[in-house]
């Protein structure tokens, strides 16, 4: 809630907040602390990056990009192998096969593979029946051991393989992104992520984007797991919980959790926040606590309850705005400056002038310190006229100039009881930056104006006159500027400017 004074210099600031609890106990006389902190977010430091000054050059690449190895299934040759003799130490023995002599035919061949490495093992043989007359085995000589089993290929396997490389097996993945997934793109799979680029004709090196190069957020899972040789991006919440393990704080429950599913079973009942209102967040990855000035009511009941938090005084800067190129409406505004030490957090606002409502807004979030604007509605004891008059005038015989003259006047007068800041807006036409046939140049400007920057959506060409309006005080602005073109060329959409 924004409370002016009559004259719209000084503000009351009033900082509330719209809380819900249905714990079935009523909050009475209890002390109140609101956060926009996240406990289970992950913030690093930033990578800072340095300006140079100079010629424009490309970007150097980054200096940590390695190419993964070819084979990382190799890698874990000696582990499957261990692992396969453990399990066949631990395995109770296999009853003894029937005594056999001779030659052994097909079927009696795919059934011994079978029972030792499996299918996939029989079928790399190839066509058995070539080999049933030639291979023997003898009963009583022990079976060699079975092969290892073949870790499965992965879809994000790290290989990098030209494109013509065979597409490797798709398995069920999660939905975290793998630095392993990237290069399988790469290598010839059907997706490919946005933040790469492939360089040549075949999988040539990619480009990595900032994500892929983020090593803090990378995690290599275990020659056990699931994506081994892989490096994996955890996301925020995993790094938090990684970050409280290695401090041993010991987590029950998830309160981020814990308040999505207040809020979404809150939906679910019908109960919504007011019209305007948000969730406040972490702003600037910095989180803020906002106490409450004295004890505060909060029942437990359907719906949620607005809650007086702190109360604020502010210097205000009045300023009267107006645009009579395109309205002769005069606006009120209020500059004001943040008292806070915290951020003022957006939402909603109730303004008030002199003890009356006058109209409700949004306010922006707005830092410590910060500025903001409040706009005040028109304001009627001011008036506004614009007049513009143009000539055109053809000079030279040889070079045939053509000079077309443009005078706009704003008259300003002001009913007001007291003196007011005005600042009046206004634009020149503008051309090409490569346009040097279409000259504009300023003849006159009375009073000096200045350029007018204006942050939210620039605008070229943009001035602004700012001068200050005693009770019934009368002001006039001119300006007088022309275009200068060949008799050989017109303006497009008309040479004359000014309406």
């Amino acid at each position: 809630v924004a409370r002016f004074d009559s004259a719209c210099r000084s503000l009351r600031l009033e900082m509330r907040a719209v809380v819900a609890q249905r714990t079935g106990e009523d909050w009475s006389a209890v002390d109140l602390e609101l956060a926009t902190a996240n406990p289970e977010i992950y913030t690093a430091l930033p990578e800072l990056p340095s300006r140079r000054i100079g010629k424009a050059q490309v970007p150097p690449r980054r200096s940590s990009w390695r190419p993964p190895p070819v084979d990382t299934d190799a890698l874990f040759g000696d582990y499957d192998e261990a692992v396969s003799r453990h399990k066949a130490q631990s395995r109770p023995p296999a009853p003894p096969l029937p005594a056999a002599s001779g030659v052994l035919d097909k079927d009696e061949i795919d059934n011994l593979l079978a029972s030792v490495g499996g299918q996939e093992e029989a079928a790399e043989l190839g066509d058995l029946s070539m080999l049933s007359e030639d291979l023997s085995l003898d009963a009583a000589a022990p079976l060699p051991p079975a092969a290892p089993a073949a870790a499965a290929p992965h879809a994000l396997s790290m290989s990098m393989a030209a494109e013509s490389a065979p597409r490797a097996k798709k398995m069920k993945r999660s939905a975290a992104p793998t630095f392993g997934g990237v290069l399988s793109a790469v290598a010839g799979g059907s997706e490919r992520p946005a933040g790469i680029q492939v360089t040549g004709p075949a999988a040539g090196d990619p480009v990595p984007s900032d994500a892929a190069l983020d090593f803090g957020r990378m995690r290599m899972p275990g020659p056990g797991q699931s994506g081994r040789g892989e490096l994996r991006i955890l996301e925020e919440e995993e790094l938090a919980f990684e970050f409280l393990h290695i401090e041993e704080v010991v987590v029950r429950r998830s309160i981020t959790r814990v308040v999505a599913k207040a809020r979404r079973r809150a939906l679910l009942s019908g109960i919504h926040p007011p019209e305007g209102c948000v969730s406040p967040t972490a702003e600037g990855n910095y989180d803020y606590i906002y106490r409450a000035q004295g004890q505060v009511d909060v029942p437990s009941r359907k719906g949620f309850h607005s809650i007086p938090l702190q109360v604020f005084d502010a210097t205000v800067e009045p300023l009267l705005v107006t645009v009579p190129r395109e309205s002769t409406k005069v606006y009120r505004t209020a500059g004001i400056v943040n008292p806070m030490d915290a951020p003022l957090l957006a939402g909603p606002v109730d303004i008030h002038v002199g003890g009356d409502f006058l109209l409700s807004g949004t306010l922006h979030t707005t830092p410590a310190s910060g500025r903001m604007t409040l706009g005040l509605g028109v304001e009627q004891a001011v008036k506004v006229s614009r007049n513009t008059r143009f000539e055109e005038e053809t000079r030279g015989l040889i070079g045939n100039k053509r000079r077309l003259d443009h005078e706009v006047v704003v008259e300003v007068i002001s009913h007001l009881a007291s003196d007011m800041t005005i600042e009046i807006r206004d634009r020149l036409p503008v051309t090409e930056s490569d346009d040097d046939k279409v000259e504009v140049v300023v003849e006159k400007v009375e009073p000096p104006w200045q350029k007018y920057q204006q942050h939210e959506q620039p605008v070229r060409g943009a001035h602004c006159w700012r001068e200050t309006l005693e009770p019934g005080q009368k002001k006039r602005f001119r300006l007088l500027y022309s275009v200068r073109l060949s008799s050989k060329h017109e303006l497009v959409g008309g040479d004359r400017r000014e309406g």
